[in-house]
């Protein structure tokens, strides 16, 4: 039955509506929302599965961006209080190096005034007082009244006493010149070995060779010295640009390892030698933000490469001695992560999607993965276990399975 609310064409209709009271059109009111709600339970009903399982993924896919959005905002929030924190830390120490060199200050000043008073006391002591200025006549006159010499024996005991020490003055003169000489030849003999000595330098190669955890075709080492975390990742950007660009008759895997200087002072002197860095200082010298909750357990050895196919795939390999704290480390900020370690190889809007687009379980070759897949079905980024120990990181599945492969495959012995 039509209602004065849902069909007002007929005039009779429009009549009564104005000759109602306004408790029956709240009755009309509440009837059709009503109606309305029953339409949309039909609807709802008459559904198929297919569109019902659509709509749960779209609640579903909204809720995770939701939840990845609040992730990240917590996460910017706990950096910028650990920045907070380094810069109070830093005040602090500054603060303690400046009352240390003032305390050292006043030290100083009191040293010269007690010294200066030391001195005061000393020169107006009696006792200390310098004696009266004697002549030779005087000399002379005690001599005889005290000792009963004579002018003649005084005259006599000094020509010979003036000899002897004339005598005396001469061997010592040339003792002295000998010894002064011996001393500064010696010297300068010492001083010159010295420093011959401590400009040896080390004979370790300049170059260093990567025992790659996977084979590679290539070895390429990045020197990390004087260089920006901007001109890092650019020369790792140009490195897989060419890598792409080059045209190969096959498949290949370039291995990219870096390597920095230390400076020690040994027995013979001073020696630099060159180091291949691991996690923490790659992470460090490359600005790369990766978690101290994994960076602790992972192992010096690493592997950062390029596998070379239709194009250059970036991936990497970690060890680490703890499965389950390394796996919690990366469940827990995984798109953190793994966002960090592939945008030196990625654009920027690629790098963004998978800090916000949730992981999803995969399974191939028996191993399970974490990737992430854009709306157009693209895979953008994953990471797996090869093995109880073994983290691996690149960009889509085929990659992973040349990386697999390689891992599996020994590594051909060089003789």
């Amino acid at each position: 039955m039509d209602t004065p609310l849902n069909n007002d064409s007929d005039p009779r209709l429009r009549a009564r509506l104005a000759l109602t009271g306004e408790r029956e059109i709240e009755d009309w009111q509440k009837e059709k929302e009503y109606l309305e709600k029953r339409k949309l339970e039909a609807a709802k009903a008459l559904a198929s599965d297919e569109q019902k399982k659509i709509q749960a993924e779209k609640d579903q896919a909204e809720q995770r961006k939701i939840e990845a959005q609040k992730k990240l905002a917590e996460l910017e929030t706990v950096r910028r209080a650990e920045e907070e924190l380094k810069k109070k830390d830093i005040s602090a120490q500054q603060r303690d190096k400046d009352l240390a060199q003032e305390k050292l200050r006043q030290a100083k000043i009191k040293q010269i005034l007690d010294s200066r008073k030391t001195i005061e006391g000393i020169r107006r002591t009696p006792q200390n007082q310098l004696s009266s200025i004697h002549t030779l006549t005087d000399d002379l006159s005690s001599a005889i009244k005290d000792k009963g010499f004579t002018a003649t024996r005084l005259a006599q005991a000094n020509r010979s006493e003036k000899k002897e020490i004339e005598k005396t003055v001469s061997w010592r003169k040339i003792i002295i010149l000998t010894l002064s000489f011996v001393l500064v030849f010696g010297g300068l003999t010492a001083v010159s070995w010295s420093l011959w000595q401590r400009t040896i330098q080390s004979q370790v190669p300049a170059i260093l060779t990567h025992d790659s955890i996977v084979f590679a075709d290539e070895h390429i080492a990045l020197d990390l010295k004087n260089k920006s975390p901007e001109q890092i990742q650019s020369e790792l950007k140009t490195l897989s640009l060419e890598s792409a660009s080059t045209v190969s008759a096959r498949e290949q895997i370039k291995d990219i390892y870096f390597v920095y200087e230390i400076t020690q002072t040994t027995n013979e002197g001073v020696v630099t030698e060159k180091k291949i860095a691991g996690p923490t200082l790659f992470a460090t010298s490359t600005g790369l933000i990766i978690t101290d909750d994994l960076l602790r357990f992972l192992e010096p050895d690493f592997m950062l490469g390029l596998y070379i196919g239709a194009q250059a795939e970036p991936f990497y390999i970690f060890k680490t001695n703890s499965y389950k704290n390394s796996a919690d480390a990366l469940l827990h900020n995984e798109n953190g992560i793994v966002s960090q370690l592939l945008s030196p190889f990625l654009d920027l809007e690629t790098t963004i999607k998978i800090q916000l687009t949730p992981f999803q379980d995969k399974t191939i070759a028996n191993r399970g993965l974490r990737l992430i897949i854009d709306q157009d079905n693209q895979t953008l980024a994953l990471y797996t276990w090869l093995d109880q120990n073994t983290i691996a990181v690149t960009t889509n599945e085929y990659a992973l399975e040349k990386v697999l492969n390689s891992f599996l495959t020994p590594k051909p012995i060089v003789k």
